[in-house]
């Protein structure tokens, strides 16, 4: 472990020294999450939610070549557990099913034309290309509460490589990935298994998209296909979001085994306030990606249910708790500082059917620019 936080720091000096461009961010985020009962069967409870700290390094050297590297340094979830949750960043490293410090370290070349668009060229650590505005976000600026099962469990942080185009217009992208899938286990070690993408996004007038066809291979032969397509529309300051996946692992009841359909809306007012909402649906009908085959999320560790055909009462797999997910709430974004959103204070309310409580997030996050700070 020592050795290879030498080398990824000599990495980044080099980088470093030899970048035209650098930006060297420095984000840490603090929150206090508390559980209000919402039934008799609920309790009061506190934890740290999406306490981190992050470092984010991003540049470009040689005119063609760009870099981008991004740490997960700290993670604080439980008050009693704290070391425990900074320390399984560490111990997961070389671990593909497992998130770790490491959330992505890549070089890209791109090649610009006059006329036919540019292409790009990836290799390293990157984030999957699931699709949908969901994981188009930084992991710190998120809430657990209001993301779904599959943000929530999947680590989407793998090894391999992409190949992009843009159009000349520079508004549609497309692009092909080949990567480590997140149902191996250790590199070198133990066997892993692919991923493959395919990746297609849009930034028109009043409308965006991100649509991807993946699979992913958890078995000699055996894939979860997961298709998504996310929408987002523009009116003025308010945006209105639109995502639905659908994932599966055999051809049989494609469209019956998982499903998610996810809703948001935001309205910013003059980029000081953000008011927004979010309701999210998980259809769990058959296994696809969640699995008590494999439990690699660990999901039916205390309750599951096998599910049966209604016609002939053969086993057909298992689903989480028997039902679907069903969560969502609302919250409120302020950046107090002048001309700027580095600084983000947050309030946010969300729950969900399968708990007994409703959770009350109130946090800080400080994306600070050490790049901005010495320049001055």
């Amino acid at each position: 472990m020592k050795k290879l936080l030498v080398v990824f720091t000599a990495l980044s000096c080099c980088f470093l020294a030899y970048s035209q461009e650098v930006d060297v961010r420095l984000i840490p985020r603090v929150d206090v999450n508390t559980y209000v009962p919402a039934s008799n069967e609920g309790g009061w409870a506190v934890d740290f939610g999406n306490t981190s700290f992050y470092t984010l390094i991003e540049g470009s050297f040689l005119e063609n070549f760009s870099y981008s590297v991004a740490n997960h340094w700290i993670s604080v979830y439980g008050w009693e557990t704290p070391g425990q949750d900074i320390a399984g960043l560490y111990t997961s490293t070389l671990y593909s099913n497992a998130g770790n410090w490491l959330d992505w370290a890549n070089l890209s070349y791109t090649l610009a034309t006059d006329k036919a668009g540019s292409f790009d060229f990836t290799l390293g650590k990157d984030v999957l290309s699931i699709g949908g505005f969901e994981y188009d976000a930084y992991d710190f600026d998120c809430h657990f509460g209001l993301c779904s099962m599959m943000w929530n469990y999947l680590p989407v942080y793998q090894w391999g490589g992409k190949i992009g185009y843009t159009t000349p217009s520079e508004m549609t992208s497309i692009c092909f990935q080949a990567a480590t899938s997140p149902y191996g286990g250790m590199l070198f070690r133990d066997r892993q298994y692919g991923a493959y993408s395919l990746y297609v996004s849009g930034e028109y007038d009043w409308y965006s998209s991100i649509w991807a066809v993946n699979f992913l291979q958890y078995a000699k032969s055996s894939y979860v296909n997961v298709i998504t397509l996310g929408n987002q529309f523009y009116a003025g300051d308010c945006t209105i979001g639109i995502d639905w996946m659908n994932r599966a692992r055999s051809v049989k009841s494609f469209f019956n085994q998982e499903m998610s359909l996810k809703g948001t809306v935001s309205y910013n007012f003059g980029d000081k306030v953000e008011l927004f909402g979010k309701v999210g649906w998980d259809r769990f009908a058959g296994e696809a990606l969640f699995s008590a085959a494999d439990d690699m999320f660990g999901i039916y560790e205390e309750n599951a249910e096998e599910l049966t055909d209604p016609v002939t009462g053969e086993p057909e797999g298992f689903a989480p708790l028997g039902r679907n997910y069903v969560y969502g709430g609302l919250g409120v974004h302020w950046y107090p500082l002048k001309d700027s959103q580095d600084l983000r204070v947050h309030a946010v309310v969300s729950a969900n059917n399968w708990a007994s409580e409703v959770s009350v997030n109130l946090g800080v996050t400080y994306n600070f620019s050490l790049t901005d700070l010495i320049k001055r």
